[in-house]
């Protein structure tokens, strides 16, 4: 059940990246804090997941 959740927030994080990437068109900045912030999510998001994966709690 963690797994899923995991995966659906990973999912969620990217759509809101992709809604977001137009409003950023002519911004570079504003676009490298986008992919950074989506990015660093993921990261975390995953790594949560693989720690639970280690302790058999996902």
């Amino acid at each position: 059940m963690k797994s899923a959740g995991y995966l659906l927030s990973f999912l969620s994080v990217f759509l809101l990246g992709v809604v977001s990437w137009p409003s950023t068109a002519g911004q570079p900045l504003m676009r490298w804090a986008l992919i950074g912030g989506v990015a660093l999510s993921a990261v975390g998001i995953l790594l949560r997941l693989a720690a639970n994966l280690r302790k058999g709690d996902a």
